[in-house]
This record gives C-alpha cells, sequence and structure tokens, in this order.
C-alpha cells in the first residue's frame, strides 16, 4: 500500500480532485464578476433559484467541504488574486486534516512531521536518486519485516524488531542490508 497523501505532500503536490476544484472555484469567482448580460452567469443565476443538483449546488458542496464563504456579495467584494489566496489556504488546510486523520492508520505516514504542503528541499536540491531513497524512507517504502505487518527481530543483530527506525539507528552500517532495503516494496 503506497502512502499516497505522504509522496504528495513531500512533492507539495495537491490531489487531482482538489485542483480540479480550485479550478471550478476560480470559475465561479469569474462567473459572478461578470457583466449580467453574460449568458453563463445568467445561467449560474438561474441554477442558484433551483433545488435540483446542478453546477451552482456542486460548488456550494465544494465550498462547504472547504469552509469557504461563497455568496455572491463575497464574489463581488473579493479581487481574484484574495479569492485564489483563501481558496488555496483552506484546501492545503483540509490537506493538512486528512493527513493528520490518515497517519493515525498508517504506519507508513508515521515520519511526516513538517506542517508544510511545500515541496521538500531534498527534493529539490538532491539528486533524483538520493531523493527517492530519502523518500522511501520516510515513508516506509524499504523492505523491512515490519513494513510487511510481520513482527520478527532484524536479521543483522536478532536483538530488536525489524524497523526502520531499528535499520537507521543500529544496523545502518551494513552497507549490504541497507542496499537492500532501499527497493520499493512491489504491491
Amino acid at each position: 500500500s503506497t502512502p499516497y497523501y505522504g509522496i504528495l505532500k513531500e512533492c507539495g503536490v495537491w490531489p487531482i480532485k482538489e485542483k480540479i476544484n480550485e479550478k471550478k472555484l476560480m470559475y465561479y469567482h469569474t462567473l459572478i464578476k461578470r457583466e449580467d448580460n453574460c449568458l453563463a452567469k445568467q445561467i449560474l443565476m438561474s441554477q442558484m433559484c433551483r433545488l435540483y443538483s446542478n453546477w451552482y449546488t456542486d460548488i456550494l458542496k465544494i465550498g462547504n467541504k472547504y469552509e469557504l464563504n461563497i455568496s455572491v456579495s463575497k464574489m463581488e467584494s473579493i479581487e481574484k488574486y484574495e479569492w485564489k489566496k483563501i481558496i488555496e489556504e483552506n484546501i492545503t488546510t483540509y490537506l493538512k486534516q486528512e493527513l493528520e486523520q490518515k497517519k493515525n492508520s498508517m504506519e507508513k505516514l508515521r515520519f511526516i512531521y513538517n506542517n508544510e504542503w511545500k515541496t521538500k528541499n531534498y527534493i529539490k536540491e538532491l539528486p533524483l536518486n538520493d531523493s527517492a531513497c530519502i523518500m522511501k524512507i520516510k515513508l516506509n517504502m524499504i523492505n523491512m519485516y515490519m513494513n510487511y505487518g510481520k513482527n520478527k527481530n532484524c536479521p543483522i543483530c536478532d536483538k530488536e524488531k525489524d524497523t526502520t527506525e531499528h535499520l537507521l539507528e543500529c544496523c545502518y552500517d551494513t552497507t549490504e542490508r541497507v542496499d537492500s532495503s532501499l527497493t520499493l516494496i512491489s504491491s
């Protein structure tokens, strides 16, 4: 089980669903700011009076999901760059909360500490192979018994449980073990 949210957070990338929602919210703002004789705006305004499922009701759901005020008066009073910033902040907050919930149930996310949702420096500054190696370790994507749900001792020292922490703290000198452990677990 690949820790999808962990990879996205380390790379500073939103899931595609959040990017689509951001675009919808930005377009909603654009429509509200248009002239009243614009056909797209007229359609939106008529959808606001309807109870059945339509594009506007989808926008309401998206706004509620990210705790955004999407009232017409708010859209008319806010500039595009301000609205974009608010959307980004609220979606990022939502994603952080999602990740925190997932951290409680996914052991592979236990090394994700940083609260910022942006590309980590090691990804920007290190060669690809080194970045991939660090990410594999941080997301527990290396061949360790504990990562397979097995509760066995380290095959090198046989003193402690075979965990990522043990490998890095105690048995790191054994480069053969480290090199063989840094392969992706095939799903």
